[in-house]
């Protein structure tokens, strides 16, 4: 049987646990609609400098993510291919060797050679050999990084152009939508929980509140015979079970009480009578005295 302080502990483990699984509904819901968005044959393309920088972070983390893990790269290919196949480029090198390229390749070797002539990929070797080169000149946009892994140098490449005649609108719009339900789901989710531990809790709180205050009004009434039911075995048990003894050891002292005003009522009759014969024996001698019927030497 759960007792009241395990349902508080229940409780707050719930609260801890529901901000990571909103956060996994979240990213859930996010890497769903990306999921679908590329399947249904859509494509992103990025217009400002901070839409690049989103589409880089999420191609970072399944490109180095996957050769970490030493998993193929096609099993993230659909985040990479959701970008647009003529308005990006994208392409991963191990040693020299290309692992994997999508899009515009035209261009983006074009850009990528650009970079290497300007001498922008020496900057990737930082102190630990790893290193990041980022610039945003619309309506290019171009990224590289570098990651040793395994002893091993491992490069990505990201190219983008924002053609001026194409635009995501609907895509943004497709996102607001999708955040304002990702939120109206969150808060119906909050309230739903919160009104479910509410309930939960207070529920076994008053429901043993309400039967000692049952029992408190039996005897109020007069009824010490009064014996509260609870099947539970949690922190009201004791207080229960203390209310039942004490309303029994009343009936009993009540009845006892009674039984003990009785014997004193048979016992004053009983001493009553007694005492009542020899003074009606003494009222007749005197009264026989009084009127000359009996006579005493002392007369």
């Amino acid at each position: 049987m759960m007792t009241i302080r395990k349902s508080l502990i229940v409780s707050h483990i719930v609260v801890c646990i529901l901000p990571f699984l909103m956060t996994f509904f979240v990213l859930a819901s996010a890497f769903g609609g990306l999921y679908l968005y590329a399947a249904s044959g859509n494509h992103v393309i990025a217009e400002s400098g901070f839409q690049f920088n989103v589409m880089t972070q999420i191609l970072r983390t399944a490109v180095f993510h996957s050769l970490r893990h030493h998993e193929s790269l096609s099993r993230y290919a659909w985040v990479m291919e959701i970008t647009d196949p003529v308005a990006t480029y994208v392409a991963v090198e191990r040693e020299g060797t290309l692992l994997y390229s999508y899009g515009n390749e035209k261009k983006g070797r074009k850009d990528l050679d650009m970079l290497r002539k300007e001498g922008a990929l020496d900057r990737l070797d930082g102190r630990d050999g790893n290193g990041i080169y980022s610039v945003t000149d619309e309506p290019d946009y171009r990224f590289a990084e570098k990651e040793i892994i395994g002893d091993r140098p491992c490069y990505l490449y990201i190219m983008a152009h924002h053609p001026e005649a194409r635009t995501d609108s609907a895509i943004e719009k497709a996102v607001r939508a999708v955040i304002r339900f990702i939120l109206a789901v969150l808060f119906a989710f909050i309230l739903g929980t919160s009104y479910f531990l509410s309930r939960f809790i207070i529920g076994r709180i008053l429901m043993p509140l309400k039967e000692l205050e049952r029992g408190a009004e039996e005897v109020r009434k007069g009824n010490l015979a009064v014996q509260l039911d609870y099947d539970r075995n949690d922190e009201f048990t004791p207080a229960i079970e203390t209310f039942n003894v004490m309303a029994w050891r009343l009936k009993q002292s009540l009845e006892e009480k009674e039984q003990d005003e009785e014997r004193r009522k048979e016992l004053i009759a009983s001493i009553s009578h007694d005492i009542r014969t020899p003074l009606t024996s003494i009222k007749a001698y005197v009264e026989g005295l009084l009127d000359h019927v009996a006579s005493t030497p002392a007369m």
